[in-house]
């Protein structure tokens, strides 16, 4: 793997200091993309019988924000955690909040043989943005890998309808100085490295903010997200002067009988 948001994200102490207190503004308030998940594994939750526990894992999984609300929400879900970087975890492994779920440290690229049992459900939760194409297909491959056939891939990230594949670098004191790439990748592609990873029933779902999120017209170095109303009335997120087009995918592990 090559110097990614991986890296910066457990080498920066500086950048990651900063990630864990926007991370924890969310441990009492869910964010709306996060609705939105919850919300899906809630209907397939629905499909699964009542006496039978499903096993989600949350890759990438931070501060455990969303798995504290599926705890909360959601009952017969047995929750895991992954995330490579060690500090993150052991904090997890503290918090009372967060008691009853399993965290792993790990990488998303190389799960194969982390876990005894699959999953139903594997999350990747805004985390693969920062990887490049490679990385990208090995981290499809690999939940496919610890997903049980018919299990459900959802992801939360920068997914558009355009055919380009678009990779910025982003140097800053509000991110990292050391640069942190971000890739936006197309439907299409994406789309053929699920079909490739065994994946069908792919799903892209367009995120817009319910509402306004402001910015200081004044300080640029601010790169929280801010909308922007088109003249149709929709909110466009951006970071600095970069678009964000988040989305929700979904996609099915095929059957062997399919």
């Amino acid at each position: 793997m090559d110097s990614s948001n991986f890296q910066v994200y457990n080498e920066d102490k500086s950048f990651h200091s900063r990630y864990l207190s926007y991370q924890n503004k969310y441990a009492q308030k869910m964010r709306e993309s996060d609705k939105i998940l919850v919300e899906k594994i809630l209907s397939i939750a629905s499909t699964f019988p009542g006496s039978q526990q499903i096993r989600l894992l949350d890759v990438g999984c931070s501060t455990g924000n969303l798995l504290l609300h599926i705890k909360q929400l959601i009952p017969n879900v047995s929750l895991v955690g992954l995330d490579l970087n060690q500090i993150v975890i052991e904090e997890c492994k503290n918090n009372p909040q967060l008691r009853g779920i399993d965290f792993v440290v790990g990488s998303a690229l190389e799960m194969e043989h982390l876990f005894n049992q699959p999953f139903e459900i594997v999350v990747a939760n805004a985390m693969v943005h920062p990887l490049n194409a490679q990385e990208f297909e090995q981290a499809i491959n690999s939940f496919a890998s610890i997903l049980k056939p018919d299990g459900f891939h959802l992801n939360f990230d920068g997914f558009h309808p355009f055919h380009q594949e678009i990779s910025v670098v982003e140097y800053s004191d509000y991110g990292s100085q050391k640069g942190i790439p971000i890739f936006y990748r197309s439907f299409e592609r994406t789309s053929q490295v699920l079909a490739l990873a065994g994946f069908d029933r792919i799903e892209f779902h367009p995120f817009e903010m319910p509402f306004d999120l402001d910015r200081d017209i004044r300080n640029f170095s601010d790169l929280s997200t801010y909308t922007i109303k088109t003249e149709y009335g929709t909110r466009l997120s951006m970071r600095g002067s970069i678009y964000q087009p988040w989305c929700h995918l979904y996609a099915r592990k095929k059957n062997s009988g399919d």
